[in-house]
């Protein structure tokens, strides 16, 4: 499932919603989220879940993706976000070369696990 927080475009900046992105990646299907949830982006997913909420159903008609524009999925962030980089085997061999070169050259001793502001 992936999640998307976005803006339509032609609409007020006050509009923001979250749904879930096609498999193609080619439209968004929104969410049922009040207009206070949806300002927090997936946070308000990610809320519910962690109560035992049932997540949010979809309504409302596709949106083809260029018609929209995306935000970052998490606007309003409660603190810090702890990230994992090098998460899968292909981007670990393509990074081996590269960036992170000087540390451990077996894929296995991955990943870095870091904060963001």
């Amino acid at each position: 499932m992936r999640i998307a927080t976005y803006r339509r475009n032609g609409l007020s900046a006050a509009a923001i919603e979250v749904g879930l992105v096609s498999e193609d990646g080619t439209s968004i299907r929104p969410l049922a989220l009040a207009a206070a949830a949806a300002q927090r982006g997936a946070q308000a997913l990610i809320e519910a879940a962690a109560e035992g909420k049932a997540v949010a159903v979809t309504s409302g008609e596709t949106i083809a993706l260029v018609n929209v524009r995306l935000l970052a999925p998490l606007p309003l962030p409660r603190r810090n976000l702890f990230c994992v980089g090098r998460n899968y085997h292909a981007h670990a061999k393509e990074l081996q070369a590269s960036v992170f070169r000087d540390n451990a050259a077996d894929p296995q001793a991955w990943p870095i696990v870091f904060t963001k502001l």
